[in-house]
């Protein structure tokens, strides 16, 4: 399927180093709207970020090099529970959920 493109410049554009645009004006305060073409350069931006951003970079890197599962705690209460000795507290689960569906609510 071809498609047809329409309204591009006809000069190929340039790869090395600065590149020039070729970009059309519209006045506004002409009834008739006129049209001028006017030739930019075009230079490379550049970003610096904040003494706040980089931190928060470096925090977020950190937060991400961290392991999600503490296995420590884990292996502990594995072997509380193949040693039967892991004791469940109905109350304190009982005031978990409501503690996280009072939240969901309230949101």
């Amino acid at each position: 399927m071809a498609v047809e493109i329409t309204g591009l410049p006809q000069n190929p554009p340039q790869t090395s180093g600065a590149t020039t645009q070729n970009t059309t004006a519209v006045s506004g305060d002409n009834a008739s709207a006129q049209q001028a073409n006017s030739t930019r350069t075009v230079s490379s931006d550049a970003v610096t970020l904040t003494s706040q951003a980089q931190q928060l970079r470096e925090a977020e890197s950190n937060a991400n090099s961290q392991s999600v599962v503490d296995s420590q705690r884990v292996e502990s209460l594995k072997s509380a529970i193949d040693a039967g000795a892991y004791v469940i507290n109905p109350i304190s689960v009982a005031e978990k959920f409501i503690q996280f569906e009072t939240s969901l609510a309230g949101a």
